[in-house]
């Protein structure tokens, strides 16, 4: 006799799986044995809000019952929760997530669903939460490295919405209080010379509100200083021409030095490695000085001003040393004169004059040769460039013979004569 295996099915299964049949369900159930009990849908996430950085945002919820949770479940939706898309799910029992990836400057919907033990999806959270992700920042004066004052003036940049905000330099923003959003906010810094860091928080009009705080930094410095004045080679008595080396150490970068004496109101100095100054940005500025002509200081005080980075005024600093200048006495070095002639006139030549207050050649001449030649003679050619060593008088064609004395001027315009030279046709 041939046996038919049978299974009994309870009524109550086989009614509940003809109305899941007729009427369908937005549950998903892992298994599909008909015989046992449908779970209860797990708690649905509630309290759904977000905390947002400046290419992130991360979701927060909780539910009421989390003995049955297994996961969570993110999905994008419309403004109305419908058109979801699943964007995330937690690795496990965790109540919060942050997304990444989400393009800039566009509002975008969240709906948070809570997977069961049993594989069963519950309800979606209602309503959608509504987030933004735009680019924030803070300014502290306008970006500026230093900063003389300590009250300053913050610029936020922040999206649209943005209702309330708190400022402190403590990180966790202890003991800060939120106030009334602007995109210019006033703030007093601490107390005392140094790096500053300004944390700022921001709540939109939504809820949301900034996860990791806004930051940026600023150096207050209230004060500049001038540690010592110099010049080089000290105990000296300078004349027109010499070099002197002048030094301000002050300490700080950035900063803009001078130095002054009788008959110069601003030397300026610089700290950037170039000329005298062997190391740039080591806080002493450095420059050369040439003495000009007819400079006189006698035991004349050197005095360095320095102003910081931040617009401090250091107080006036004066060299230890006294400055002593006298001007060149001596008139200047005469040159060789020589001359021939040919069929084009008469060539004359001259050693270069190497004094460093050089002016100007003049170059005179007489057809008496027999009577001196000086600056009451015709007068040839004005030469001011100190190598120029010749010059072609055709005049002499015209003539038997020419005299001529060239003569030197300095830039006092004290004269020297050459030798007088006669050149014959």
């Amino acid at each position: 006799m041939k046996h038919t295996a049978s299974f009994l099915v309870p009524l109550s299964a086989v009614i509940l799986l003809s109305l899941l049949m007729a009427f369908g369900c937005n549950r998903t159930i892992d298994s599909t044995d008909p015989v046992r009990t449908l779970p209860d849908a797990p708690s649905t996430p509630i309290n759904v809000s977000a905390t947002l950085d400046t290419q992130s945002v991360t979701l927060s919820w909780e539910v009421p019952d989390t003995a049955v949770v297994k996961r969570f479940r993110i999905y994008l939706t419309d403004s109305s929760g419908a058109n979801a898309r699943l964007r995330d799910s937690t690795m496990g029992v965790s109540f919060s997530q942050t997304l990444t990836g989400l393009a800039l400057n566009q509002t975008v919907y969240f709906r948070v669903a809570t997977v069961g033990r049993e594989g069963i999806e519950g309800l979606r959270s209602t309503p959608p939460l509504r987030v933004r992700v735009a680019p924030m920042s803070i300014l502290i004066e306008n970006g500026n490295i230093y900063t003389n004052r300590r009250n300053v003036t913050i610029q936020v940049n922040a999206p649209s919405g943005a209702a309330d905000i708190k400022l402190s330099e403590n990180e966790d923003l202890a003991g800060a209080v939120f106030q009334p959003f602007s995109s210019q906010m006033s703030f007093t810094l601490s107390d005392g010379d140094g790096v500053k860091l300004v944390f700022a928080q921001l709540v939109f009009d939504d809820g949301t509100q900034t996860g990791v705080p806004l930051v940026d930094g600023i150096t207050l410095d209230t004060r500049a200083r001038i540690d010592t004045v110099y010049f080089r080679p000290p105990s000296t008595i300078f004349t027109s021409g010499s070099a002197i080396d002048f030094r301000l150490r002050s300490g700080e970068t950035g900063g803009t030095a001078r130095i002054s004496f009788p008959g110069e109101n601003g030397v300026a100095l610089y700290d950037d490695g170039s000329g005298i100054d062997s190391t740039a940005n080591d806080g002493v500025y450095a420059a050369r000085y040439i003495v000009p002509l007819a400079m006189t200081v006698k035991d004349g005080q050197v005095t360095g001003l320095f102003t910081d980075a931040a617009g401090n005024q250091a107080p006036a600093r004066t060299a230890y040393s006294l400055l002593n200048i006298e001007p060149v006495n001596q008139p200047p070095t005469a040159v060789v004169l020589a001359g021939n002639s040919d069929s084009t006139g008469a060539h004359l030549t001259w050693s270069q004059n190497g004094d460093s207050d050089f002016a100007m050649y003049r170059l005179y001449r007489s057809t008496d040769t027999t009577r001196a030649v000086d600056t009451t003679s015709q007068l040839v050619a004005i030469l001011n460039t100190q190598s120029t060593t010749s010059y072609d008088d055709a005049v002499l064609r015209s003539y038997p013979a020419l005299a001529y004395r060239i003569y030197v001027f300095d830039q006092l315009g004290r004269a020297t004569p050459s030798n007088k030279v006669v050149v014959i046709r």
